[in-house]
């Protein structure tokens, strides 16, 4: 087996970061919910979400999806 390259070694590394991003995001996501559950008038939890909906499409388009 090769040893991995400083290129390889950076890549598993930002993977793993950005896998512990992604797992914070959905912790995240289930607090603001629990949040607007307790306004559900509050147009202001939709506006959030959509904020980051567009966002998160973002990241998929950089990534070619």
């Amino acid at each position: 087996m090769k040893t991995p390259t400083p290129a390889q070694r950076d890549y598993v590394a930002r993977q793993v970061r950005a896998k512990a991003l992604l797992a914070s995001i959905s912790v995240a996501l289930d607090a603001h919910a629990t949040k607007a559950a307790c306004q559900p008038d509050n147009w202001a939890f939709a506006g959030d979400l959509g904020a980051a909906e567009d966002r998160l499409q973002e990241l998929l388009e950089f990534f070619g999806k």
